[in-house]
């Protein structure tokens, strides 16, 4: 089991940093990377799980939630029954439904990209991910709190 450490990078020079643990596979670590990036219009520009791996994408400012203050928020259950949480930025509109809040599990690349983790995530006692149980989007930006006019 290993912890890897994402780095993000928005076109604007904004950055975020998430972790997740994985079992430690350098092969089906970078097909979990793959499938992230696709999910984010943020640049998903080092990954490092004992060594350093390389930039995988980067970032596309021109499209509704680059930023990484916007972030999706994907809820996956373990074998043990834990809860993983894992937060990718900059999302792309399409991974979610029409209320524009909630993933839509039933998109080609969320379904991709659950694959994906449930090949490489586990949870901190090593338990693996088995399936996607949620996902909606969140933002730390403030603007983007405050109730419709």
């Amino acid at each position: 089991m290993a912890r890897a450490v994402f780095e993000w990078v928005d076109g604007a020079g904004g950055f975020l940093r998430t972790t997740s643990w994985n079992n430690g596979s350098g092969a089906l670590l970078t097909a979990y990377e793959i499938a992230a990036s696709l999910l984010s219009n943020a640049g998903l520009q080092f990954v490092t799980s004992a060594t350093p791996d390389i930039a995988v994408s980067t970032a596309n400012p021109g499209h509704t939630w680059w930023l990484t203050t916007d972030t999706a928020v994907f809820n996956f259950t373990t074998v043990a029954g834990t809860t993983v949480q894992v937060t990718i930025p900059g999302p792309d509109q399409s991974i979610f439904l029409p209320d524009g809040l909630t993933i839509d599990t039933g998109n080609l690349l969320v379904i991709a990209f659950a694959a994906a983790a449930g090949l490489s995530l586990t949870d901190s006692a090593g338990n693996a991910v088995s399936f996607l149980a949620s996902g909606v989007k969140s933002s730390r930006r403030t603007e983007q709190n405050a109730p419709p006019s």
